[in-house]
């Protein structure tokens, strides 16, 4: 088991941007703002979360989060307050329900902030995770 940090920058009101580091690979992340942690429309608790394989006909070949003690499960759960947090790409802030995405750029896309190359971006992040290994998500204070 392992662990990754996903760093997220801190004070962008209307997304969610961080970055997480293989050796000399830079790749950048995408979610929804905090919306209090509600699911399918905030990003998710900082925290530790393992992470599972996920597999489904919408969402092939990818992993989910989990921490129970958080209350994120894979699926629906009676004990859920978040579940199918699941990492696939997707370029701004809209096009994730709770989940995260990887770019390999930075930039701006519609007159949003947005994660470019995510497809190839979170196709070459997910291929350094195995399940089991543990996504810890913090924070970074960062002057805009």
């Amino acid at each position: 088991m392992r662990t990754h940090i996903l760093t997220r920058y801190t004070g962008i009101p209307f997304c969610t941007i961080g970055e997480i580091e293989f050796g000399h690979e830079k790749y950048y992340s995408m979610e929804r703002p905090w919306k209090e942690n509600k699911p399918f429309h905030s990003c998710i608790p900082l925290g530790s979360y393992t992470l599972e394989t996920h597999n489904s006909s919408s969402r092939p070949h990818t992993f989910a989060l989990i921490n129970e003690k958080k209350g994120v499960y894979h699926y629906p759960d009676p004990k859920a307050q978040r579940y199918a947090i699941l990492l696939h790409p997707g370029n701004t802030f809209r096009d994730f329900e709770g989940c995260i995405g990887f770019g390999k750029i930075l930039g701006c896309l519609n007159n949003e902030w947005a994660v470019l190359r995510s497809k190839d971006g979170t196709g070459e992040v997910l291929q350094h995770f195995v399940p089991g290994d543990i996504l810890k998500i913090v924070e970074k204070q960062v002057q805009w």
